[in-house]
C-alpha cells in the first residue's frame, strides 16, 4: 500500500485516508483465534463507519456493536443481520428504541432503570417482549491511560451495581422487555491483559450473581477496551495470555456456580485503527525560536483525537529519506490545537507528504470537518492491492448545498 501513496493522493487528493484491508482481516483472524470458542466478535461501529470496513468485518464473521440510529442504518446497510446486532449507549430516544425493537436486532443494553420501564412499556404496547440487557456500572475497572469510558468513577454509564443487583427480581417479572445480556465496559485502549482478565472474571461473577436473582442471561458483553500500541515504548496486548485467561475464567463461573453464558467482545480500536494513515502535504516549512514546524494541508479537524486526549499518533514521512530531526506538525486551522505533536522526521519541503499512522480508528469519524470549511478528505480502501472509495472527498463548495438564506436577507447590498 504504501508504495503507491503519492499516487493515490494524485489521484483522490490530499490529505487522505488510506485503509488496508489486509490489516484488518490479520487483526480479526489474531483475535479470532486466541479467543474461546464462546466468545463472539462484534465490531464498535462508532471506531470506524465507513460502510466498505464495515462490510468487510461483516464478511469475516464480526458482528456489530451500535450506538445510535445512524449506526443501526449504517450497519444494515453494510449487510450486518439483525441478530448479530448489539445496541448499547446513554441517552436512546423513543424513535431509536422503536427502530431496534422492530428490526428485531440481538439486544438493545439499557443504561439505566427508567430505559428499562421504557423499554417494558414500549415491548407491552407491540405485544411481545423486547430482547434487552442491562449495563451495568461496576466499581472496579480494567484502567485507562485517558479518561473516554470513565473507569469507576460516577458516570452517565449504566446502571449502579448496587441497584442492579437491587432491582434485579423486579425486572425479570416486566412483562415486555426481557434481559438476557450484561454489560459492563468500563476501560479504553488497555495493553495489559492481566487487568482485561479480573475484569472479565468480576463481570462473569456479577452476570451469575445476577441470573441467580431472576434474569435470564445468556450473553456476557465484556465491552472494549483492547489496546493498540500508540509509541515504539509500549507492548502490544497479549492475545493468547488474555484468550486463555478468559476461557478459564469461563470454566471457573460454570462449574462452581452452573452460569454457563457466551461472551462478547466489542473491539473498536483494535481492529481498525492500524489500518489506516492519513496523508497529508506539506505546504509550508518554518522555524520559530529554535522550533522547526512542517505546516500542512491536513490537522486535527480531520484527526482530533491528539487535541482530545493529548496522546498524538505516530507521523513519518512518507519518502524517508535522510537523517532527521524533531519538528512540529501543524496543520492549517486558525487555532494553536492544531498540532500534531513533534515528531522525529527528515528535512522535507512543500509538496512533500508525511502520514499520520495508526489513524483507522477515532480518525475520520471524530473529525470537525466543518470548521474553517476545508475539504473533507476521502476515505480510500485498499483490497489485495486495488483502491477502492469507500467514501467520496467533499470540497467546500458542497458545504453550502443543503444551507439557505432566509428570503427576508436576501436584499440589494445596503
Amino acid at each position: 500500500m504504501r508504495a503507491s501513496e503519492h499516487e493515490l493522493v494524485e489521484r483522490f487528493g490530499s490529505p487522505l485516508f488510506v485503509y488496508d484491508a489486509d490489516v484488518i482481516r490479520a487483526r480479526f483472524g489474531e483475535l479470532r483465534s486466541a479467543l474461546p470458542e464462546a466468545c463472539d466478535i462484534h465490531y464498535a461501529v462508532k471506531a470506524n463507519p465507513s460502510l466498505g470496513i464495515l462490510a468487510l468485518l461483516r464478511s469475516l464473521g464480526a458482528g456489530a456493536e451500535i450506538a445510535s440510529r445512524g449506526e443501526l442504518l449504517a450497519a444494515r446497510a453494510a449487510g450486518f443481520p439483525p441478530e448479530r446486532i448489539l445496541w448499547a449507549g446513554p441517552g436512546k430516544t423513543t424513535r431509536e428504541h422503536e427502530d431496534a425493537a422492530r428490526a428485531g436486532i440481538a439486544a438493545i443494553h439499557a443504561e439505566s432503570h427508567e430505559e428499562i420501564r421504557r423499554l417494558d412499556a414500549l415491548g407491552t404496547r407491540l405485544g411481545r417482549r423486547i430482547q434487552a440487557g442491562v449495563r451495568v456500572h461496576v466499581p472496579f475497572s480494567a484502567g485507562e491511560s485517558t479518561r473516554i469510558i470513565g473507569g469507576a468513577s460516577a458516570t452517565k454509564f449504566g446502571v449502579p451495581e448496587p441497584e442492579a443487583l437491587e432491582r434485579a427480581h423486579e425486572w425479570a417479572r416486566l412483562p415486555g422487555v426481557e434481559l438476557r445480556s450484561v454489560h459492563v465496559f468500563n476501560a479504553s485502549n488497555v495493553l495489559d491483559a492481566t487487568a482485561l482478565a479480573a475484569s472479565a472474571r468480576r463481570t462473569l461473577d456479577l452476570a451469575a450473581s445476577l441470573a441467580e436473582r431472576g434474569l435470564p442471561i445468556e450473553r456476557v458483553d465484556l465491552g472494549g477496551g483492547l489496546g493498540v500500541p500508540m509509541s515504539s515504548s509500549e507492548k502490544p496486548l497479549d492475545l493468547p495470555a488474555l484468550g486463555h485467561a478468559l476461557g478459564a475464567a469461563l470454566d471457573v463461573v460454570r462449574r462452581e456456580r452452573g452460569f454457563a453464558p457466551r461472551l462478547v467482545v466489542e473491539p473498536g480500536r483494535f481492529l481498525v485503527a492500524e489500518c489506516g494513515r492519513y496523508l497529508m502535504r506539506v505546504v509550508d516549512v518554518k522555524t520559530h525560536d529554535g522550533v522547526d514546524f512542517l505546516v500542512c494541508d491536513g490537522g486535527i479537524h480531520h484527526l482530533l483525537r491528539p487535541a482530545l486526549v493529548g496522546q498524538p499518533h505516530p507521523v513519518e514521512a512518507v519518502t524517508p529519506l535522510g537523517p532527521t530531526r524533531p519538528q512540529r506538525i501543524v496543520g492549517p486551522l486558525c487555532t494553536s490545537l492544531d498540532d500534531l505533536g513533534e515528531h522525529d522526521l527528515p528535512s522535507l519541503r512543500a509538496g512533500d507528504l508525511v502520514a499520520v499512522t495508526r489513524a483507522g480508528a477515532y480518525g475520520f469519524t471524530e473529525a470537525m470537518p466543518l470548521f474553517l470549511s476545508h475539504a473533507r478528505p476521502a476515505e480510500i480502501l485498499v483490497m489485495d492491492g486495488v483502491p477502492h472509495v469507500v467514501r467520496a472527498r467533499v470540497e467546500p463548495e458542497e458545504w453550502l448545498e443543503g444551507q439557505r438564506i432566509p428570503e427576508a436577507l436576501r436584499a440589494t447590498t445596503p
